[in-house]
C-alpha cells in the first residue's frame, strides 16, 4: 500500500486555489536564486497533517510549480502514525479527501518517486532486518539504534526498507509487525507501468502492476535463516552466508558474476531444506496481505498437500494437511510447511 507519496502540480490557478486554502498552516520561506538563469525564487512552506505544500514563485510573483510530499498513510491517522493497516478503499477515500479539500485535479497531480510497501505480521521482526543481506546485488545497511535495514543507496533507482513496525510504535501497532517497502528514487519504473498520475493511483488495477513488480523485488532478496541447522558439513558456508562482507566481496565481482546467483540460491535451499524457509514465508505473508489489503479474497477452497512429517522424514510416509490457499495460486505450500 502507498505510504509515502511526492506530487507535482504546474497549473498557476490550481495552485492560487490551494494557496489560498485556510487548512494551511504556515512553516517556513526560503529565498533561492535560480542556477541556472540568476534569477530570484521564492518557496514557500506549509503543512497540513503532515502532509508539506512547497509552493515555487518566480520572481515576478507568479506561482509556477506546487508540491505536495508525506505519508498518505499518516494522514489516514490524522498526522500521528502509520502503524497499522491501511486497506485499498481506505487509500482511495482519503486520497479523494484531499482532492476535494484543495481542489485539485488528479489528473493534473504528476507523480514524483513514492514509497510501496505491507505492514505484515512475522515473526521474529526485531531481528530480521539485520539477517537481511542483500537485494538485486545492492548491500544492506542497518541502523543500530532499532530494528531497520535498507539496501542500496539515494543514486539506485530504488531501494528496499525493512524494519519493525512494533519497536518504531510500541504502543499502536501489534507485536510482531514488520514493514516491507520500497522507497522509489526515480519515477521511471512506475512510468515504465503506465503510472504517472494520481488520478492512476486511484485505480486498483494499477497497484496490482505496483505490486507485482514490489513482489519480484522481494525474491531478489538475500536474507540469512538462523534456524538452518548447523553441521560439520555446512558450517563454513554458513559462515560465510551470514557475513555482510562475504556478499560485498560476490558483489564485487561484477553484475555478470554468476557465483552470487548461485550462492544465492545455495542459501535458499539450506532454508528450504534444513531451516525456516524464511523467505517463502515471507512471500506468502506479504502475499495474504495484499489480497486483504485490496479486497481480493473469495470464496475459500482447499488443496490437499502432501507433507512429510517429522518423525517420518526419512520414510516414505506422508501426513496430509488441507492448506487454505483462497483461490488462488500463491506459491507450492508444500515447500513451506512442515509437521512437527
Amino acid at each position: 500500500m502507498l505510504d509515502y507519496i511526492s506530487i507535482y502540480i504546474y497549473n498557476t490557478i490550481t495552485i492560487l486555489k490551494v494557496f489560498n486554502s485556510t487548512l494551511l498552516d504556515y512553516s517556513k520561506e526560503v529565498i533561492l536564486p535560480n542556477k541556472k538563469t540568476g534569477e530570484i525564487l521564492k518557496l514557500q512552506y506549509y503543512t497540513y497533517r503532515n502532509l508539506n505544500f512547497i509552493f515555487k514563485e518566480n520572481s515576478n510573483g507568479i506561482f509556477y510549480e506546487l508540491q505536495i510530499k508525506g505519508s498518505i498513510h499518516y494522514y489516514f491517522n490524522l498526522g500521528i502514525h502509520n502503524g497499522n493497516i491501511m486497506l485499498f478503499d481506505d487509500f482511495v477515500n482519503i486520497t479523494n479527501e484531499v482532492i476535494t479539500k484543495f481542489n485539485l485535479n488528479p489528473f493534473e497531480c504528476v507523480l514524483r518517486p513514492c514509497e510501496y510497501g505491507f505492514n505484515i505480521s512475522f515473526e521474529d521482526v526485531d531481528n530480521l532486518p539485520y539477517n537481511c543481506m542483500a537485494e538485486s546485488r545492492k548491500l544492506f545497511k542497518q541502523e543500530e539504534k532499532y530494528p531497520f535495514a535498507i539496501s542500496g543507496t539515494k543514486n539506485n533507482d530504488y531501494q528496499l526498507k525493512v524494519y519493525s513496525k512494533s519497536f518504531q510504535f510500541k504502543h499502536i501497532s501489534d507485536p510482531n509487525t514488520l514493514r516491507v517497502e520500497e522507497k522509489n528514487n526515480r519515477s521511471r519504473s512506475w512510468q515504465r507501468l503506465g503510472i504517472n498520475t494520481l488520478n492512476d493511483l486511484l485505480q486498483k488495477d494499477n497497484h496490482k502492476k505496483i505490486y507485482e513488480q514490489f513482489k519480484q523485488r522481494i525474491k531478489q532478496l538475500i536474507v540469512y535463516d538462523e534456524e538452518i541447522k548447523k553441521s560439520a558439513l555446512n558450517r563454513t558456508k554458513l559462515n560465510q552466508f551470514s557475513n555482510p562482507n562475504y556478499w560485498r566481496r560476490l558483489i564485487k565481482k561484477g553484475s555478470n558474476n554468476k557465483e552470487y546467483n548461485r550462492k544465492k540460491n545455495e542459501l535458499e535451499k539450506l532454508s528450504k531444506n534444513q531451516g525456516s524457509n524464511i523467505k517463502e514465508k515471507l512471500l506468502l505473508v506479504i502475499e495474504k496481505q495484499y489480497l486483504i489489503n485490496y479486497n481480493l479474497l473469495t470464496n475459500s477452497n482447499y488443496l490437499v498437500q502432501r507433507v512429510k512429517t517429522y518423525a517420518q522424514y526419512k520414510k516414505s510416509t506422508y501426513a496430509h494437511i488441507c492448506i487454505e490457499c483462497n483461490s488462488i495460486n500463491i506459491y507450492d505450500c508444500n515447500d513451506i510447511l512442515q509437521v512437527n
